[in-house]
């Protein structure tokens, strides 16, 4: 997988895409839609790109990336934010992901070409009653992951609530929490 920014990075425009092949050399194909973008993070982040992946601590992938600071565009700033795969495509927590049916697995339904779908191709033919289209999907979470098996414990009675505060979910600029 090759990840890369694309537009002029001073502006909105300016995302992260990427690209896959079967091997280092390729050839690579682009992915239908960017990564991330100003949009996908909602304004959010914008801007983000110059991308790198590494590995955190607790040994789970993360995306580091740069994007116009929060209080306007007056200089650029670190982000970071989990990076996960769902399908054999990456999803970037808070970054919203568009899962497209012909990427997925199907079953007993058509992959054909349809103009002005947005890589050029949808499913069809989903007539039958064992058709299906089945999606893999990433849902980051702040909890380490359970093994299977693992014993579920109950919620206590009261429920401490949770205050949200504007971008909560979302990547933050480096050094903040």
């Amino acid at each position: 997988m090759l990840f890369y920014s694309a537009d002029f990075y001073d502006g909105h425009r300016y995302k992260t895409g990427y690209a896959v092949a079967g091997s280092l050399t390729g050839p690579y194909t682009k992915a239908a839609a960017p990564l991330m973008t100003t949009e996908t993070f909602d304004g959010a982040v914008r801007g983000p790109g110059g991308q790198d992946v590494v590995t955190g601590p607790d040994g789970q992938d993360r995306i580091v990336f740069h994007g116009w600071s929060p209080d306007g565009m007056r200089r650029r700033v670190m982000y970071g934010a989990d990076l996960g795969f769902a399908g054999g495509y990456p999803v970037v927590r808070g970054s919203k992901v568009v899962y497209q049916a012909e990427n997925a697995r199907v079953n007993h339904a058509v992959i054909r070409d349809a103009v002005g779908a947005l890589d050029g191709r949808a499913v069809g033919h989903i007539d039958h009653a064992d058709s299906f289209v089945e999606f893999d999907v990433f849902a980051a979470s702040q909890r380490p992951p359970r093994t299977p098996g693992a014993v579920r414990q109950r919620l206590p009675e009261r429920r401490r609530r949770r205050r949200r505060r504007p971008g909560d979910g979302l990547a933050r600029p480096h050094g903040q929490r």
